[in-house]
């Protein structure tokens, strides 16, 4: 199940009341939920998760015993100040899912 973004420009509701409408609109529980996986930042953009809703969100999450798993593939690795993008928001996921710059570029050598 996707839940909106809340970026604030395509959707214009960034508060965490839309993350729970929509699992109530899809007839979605808590305890039938393993994990939630958030993009940190979305990079069309750019659109950054709000900071109240990550907080939430991860609250929401140690509520219910939800692994909290936040997308850091595009931000990762300094590209906004921090480390991981999620620090800016001062919550601490379960999982990071990472890439692209964790990849070093090589270059073949004749």
């Amino acid at each position: 199940m996707q839940v909106p973004f809340p970026d604030g420009f395509k959707n214009p509701d960034t508060s965490f009341d839309l993350f729970l409408k929509t699992l109530a609109d899809k007839h979605v529980q808590p305890e039938d939920i393993a994990g939630v996986m958030s993009e940190s930042y979305q990079g069309c953009g750019p659109d950054f998760l709000p900071v109240e809703y990550a907080q939430k969100l991860e609250a929401f999450c140690r509520k219910h015993d939800i692994v909290l798993i936040m997308d850091e593939v595009q931000a990762g690795f300094g590209r906004t100040g921090k480390m991981f993008t999620f620090q800016h928001y001062g919550i601490q996921p379960d999982l990071i899912a990472c890439g692209k710059g964790s990849a070093r570029r090589c270059r073949s050598r004749p």
